[in-house]
């Protein structure tokens, strides 16, 4: 099995670990995860959070990537292979993944989607700023009052210009967003409660 950067736990565990443990265990827990890569997240998210009856994480990833020089790299069906064989099991009890982008999940289940749906919600994929400051305001659409959003790479910069990294994007959420949300850390990432 080829060997791929493990993001999440470079960047992203330690947020996890503060903001979503608290959260172990608790029956019908839902979350939505917009970007899986090679399901580093995911796993750690159904080893210690979706340990509660009825707990589903909900994955939306193209596994095609996208316009960066290091996805370049990759052999993208072998990302998918990883992923799936990281979730293996799972799949079947805890986990949906959906092979297609953010939009077209969105569109293609809004009837079945509850705007009370989600209680954690995690944006880590496309990282243009305009796609991402869609995938946070749909998020939040159909996140829980009380429930989590966070941002993957508010500081990334992949050197083509603000548009095109999620920063901006995440500026404009916050700022149309401000007094609806308490801040829970501001760093590599963004994580926000639902007020």
């Amino acid at each position: 099995m080829t060997e791929y950067p493990n993001w999440f736990d470079s960047v992203a565990r330690a947020n996890f670990t503060e903001f979503l443990l608290p959260e172990a265990g608790r029956d019908n827990y839902q979350a939505l995860q917009i970007g899986a890569f090679v399901g580093h997240a995911s796993d750690w998210l159904c080893r210690y959070v979706l340990t509660g009856d009825k707990s589903i994480l909900h994955d939306v990833d193209t596994w095609q990537g996208s316009d960066e020089a290091e996805h370049e790299l990759f052999d993208w069906e072998d990302v998918f292979d990883t992923y799936l064989d990281r979730i293996g099991l799972r799949a079947y009890m805890k986990v949906r993944y959906f092979r297609m982008t953010s939009d077209k999940f969105f569109e293609s289940y809004k009837d079945m989607l509850d705007h009370n749906q989600f209680d954690f919600v995690y944006i880590d994929g496309d990282h243009t700023a305009d796609q991402v400051w869609k995938d946070g305001a749909k998020g939040w659409k159909y996140l829980k009052q009380g429930g989590i959003l966070a941002f993957d790479d508010y500081q990334w910069d992949g050197g083509k210009g603000p548009q095109y990294n999620p920063k901006q994007g995440i500026d404009t959420f916050l700022e149309v967003h401000d007094g609806e949300y308490e801040l829970l850390a501001k760093n590599w990432q963004i994580w926000l409660r639902k007020l």
